[in-house]
């Protein structure tokens, strides 16, 4: 059933044992004039099969760019039986929704999938639409979704941090986790504020004499061994003592061009998102923005 909105479709109590006969199954209700279905397949099933779109809480959003699209169509299924597959919380999936994408202009879809996020993180979405009784009265929950008119912002764009070290932490631990976590860069936070950032660099020239920076080559000195004073330090040393305690931090308002910016331009490695109270709320950086946007 379609909407005079936005193509929009719904299906309600859908029968599949895989996620590929999902798309499959999703994309038969999903096609508008001009789209071809063996190649929304494809590309689908290429972009599920690159990165699982299983996002937890029993949800899957599976999407691909098209070509031949002009306007980005919305498919929600519910499924009659959860489809048991890897997901983020082992939750099972019970609800899908799918995207076709106008490949020449994602944003949209990208505002649309950013607050479809924040109500299925609830789970309000997902309860209401398996409770839905007919096709008419699931679509008014879809269309529910607020759709934000203007740019991007780094609320919509960025990811909750899950590293981060604490001031006091000694640095033998804290360079450990970096290790495990394989992190270049970590946010320092004492209370959830954020007071520096921990960065491979950091490390490196903790043993390094001041006149270091200044030289042009070490050739001179060659057998110098600046890790014999890092190693001293490091044993006698916490986070304070070594993080950069003056960084830049961003509003969750700022917008995808000022992001862009930041990153390529003015060279900043991690956009930390923080709340009046200085609170760290999440993190952007490239390769997150390749992800949501050119990569998806």
């Amino acid at each position: 059933m379609k909407s005079s909105k936005i193509p929009m479709n719904v299906v309600l109590n859908l029968n599949v044992d895989s996620p590929e006969n999902l798309i499959r199954e999703m994309l038969r209700h999903a096609m508008i004039e001009g789209s071809d279905y063996d190649t929304a397949v494809q590309e689908v099933l290429k972009r599920e099969s690159s990165v699982s779109t299983a996002m937890g809480a029993g949800m899957m959003l599976p999407h691909a760019r098209m070509k031949d699209l002009t306007a980005f169509t919305v498919t929600v299924a519910t499924l009659a039986t959860p489809l048991k597959i890897e997901t983020p919380d082992d939750q099972p999936v019970s609800v899908a929704v799918l995207l076709l994408i106008p490949q020449d202009n994602p944003m949209d879809a990208l505002k649309f999938m950013a607050d479809l996020a924040k109500l299925a993180v609830k789970g309000d979405f997902q309860k209401h639409l398996l409770a839905a009784k007919t096709n008419e009265e699931a679509l008014k929950i879809v269309h529910a979704i607020h759709r934000k008119e203007g740019a991007l912002t780094a609320e919509e764009l960025m990811c909750k941090c899950e590293h981060f070290v604490e001031p006091g932490l000694p640095l033998t631990e804290a360079t450990q986790h970096m290790m495990d976590w394989e992190a270049d860069i970590v946010p320092v936070l004492d209370n959830g504020v954020i007071v520096g950032e921990l960065s491979c660099d950091a490390l490196f020239t903790l043993g390094i004499p001041d006149f270091f920076r200044q030289l042009q080559s070490v050739s001179f000195i060659r057998q110098y061994d600046p890790f014999e004073a890092y190693f001293k330090s490091e044993s006698l040393s916490v986070v304070r003592d070594v993080m950069t305690h003056e960084i830049k931090t961003y509003a969750p308002t700022t917008t995808l061009i000022e992001i862009v910016f930041e990153i390529s331009v003015k060279k900043i490695p991690v956009l930390y998102i923080v709340d009046a109270d200085h609170k760290l709320l999440g993190t952007v950086n490239r390769n997150l923005l390749l992800e949501r946007i050119l990569n998806m």
